[in-house]
């Protein structure tokens, strides 16, 4: 932020219930599903545990809560589909642009 001056947002999305229980598979599916609905700049990692990261700069808090309801649904959906039984947590914050360093 300090050194190009944009916004960025963290998204944090745990994964929770029997289904999440099921380890690599389970982990596996949710991760595609969520790299497969985030932008080409935007990072998604797994943490420790059952839950998943998305760094996304250039994008505002207000933002990322419109994304981390868009990866609520499609999760909702594939737990539909394949019968994964899980429960999806998300938490955002964002870290407003600041003014360029002089140099």
């Amino acid at each position: 932020t300090r050194r190009y001056g944009s916004p960025f947002a963290l998204l944090i999305l745990d994964v929770e219930g029997p289904g999440a229980r099921n380890g690599a598979d389970a982990m596996g599916v949710i991760s595609h599903a969520v790299r497969g609905s985030i932008r080409m700049m935007d990072e998604a990692f797994q943490t420790d545990g059952e839950g998943l990261c998305v760094l996304a700069p250039h994008q505002t808090a207000e933002s990322a809560a419109q994304m981390a309801n868009r990866l609520t649904e499609i999760l909702t959906r594939l737990e539909r589909a394949s019968g994964l039984r899980i429960t999806i947590s998300a938490g955002v914050v964002g870290c407003a642009s600041a003014p360029r360093a002089r140099r």
